[in-house]
């Protein structure tokens, strides 16, 4: 064999396994560990009575993202928030950014999802019925708040302490997918168009650069922006101009599906 291949060979063995490891992103499965605690700093009112109701009963688990995961209440009407310190994966993928944040800690996705939890507060003061939003739990509150079930995607129950993690909470809406942008085209165009131009007019500017459907929904014949995330007040930047990139997003999503 020749020695240029021998060392192809050895060169192969010593780089796959290093670059896997660097690259690959390990199985990350739901634990309530994994959940962002309130921020140290202050202590603020929730004021929002109805979490003991809303809370009486297990909250099932309905969605995640990257950022987050939802569950929903029993009545159907609510949806509840966590943070994630890490993304979750039910198998390896390659994810090298990911994986990264797996080998160097949490801390950076935990200043971030400060980030977060600020812009959900300003949508909740300043964007109440184009987001949805009901309460902000970011700091520890001076009221008690209670411990919860959730239940997970494998259907296994969580005792969480809502006094000690960040979350949030929103009307449970209709979100935003391909059949409804297919089948009805006018009239999601319309609600949307309303929502950007409300966006806009109010000075908010949306960071992404890419509509992502799960990030919108309907609620009572209104179209809402329910992941906050990328949603960044910045009327310097917004009005008019902020309103045409929110349709051209829109407008580029909808000619994919």
């Amino acid at each position: 064999m020749p020695k240029h291949t021998i060392k192809a060979l050895v060169a192969s063995v010593i780089v796959i396994p290093v670059v896997t490891f660097f690259s690959v992103a390990k199985p990350q499965y739901f634990s309530k560990d994994l959940l962002v605690p309130t921020y140290e700093g202050k202590t603020v009112e929730f004021a929002f009575d109805e979490i003991h109701q809303i809370v009486q009963d297990p909250l099932v688990y309905l969605g995640h993202g990257a950022e987050a995961i939802a569950f929903v209440s029993k009545d159907d009407q609510y949806v509840v928030k966590f943070f994630l310190q890490s993304r979750l994966f039910d198998k390896s993928r390659f994810k090298p950014k990911a994986r990264l944040r797996q080998l160097m800690g949490q801390a950076k996705r935990i200043e971030r999802c400060e980030y977060v939890l600020k812009r959900y507060e300003t949508g909740l003061k300043e964007l109440k019925d184009e987001t949805a939003m009901l309460a902000v739990h970011h700091f520890k509150s001076k009221e008690k708040l209670p411990i919860c079930t959730i239940i997970d995607r494998d259907q296994k129950e969580h005792t969480i302490d809502l006094n000690h993690v960040a979350f949030v909470v929103q009307k449970k809406c209709q979100p935003l997918n391909k059949n409804m942008m297919k089948n009805q085209t006018e009239y999601v165009d319309q609600k949307v168009e309303e929502l950007f131009s409300q966006l806009a007019n109010k000075g908010f500017v949306n960071l992404s650069g890419t509509f992502f459907l799960a990030n919108f929904a309907i609620l009572d014949d209104k179209a809402v922006m329910i992941d906050l995330g990328k949603l960044e007040y910045a009327p310097e930047k917004a009005y008019e101009k902020e309103e045409k990139k929110f349709m051209d997003r829109y407008n580029a999503k909808k000619k994919r599906l």
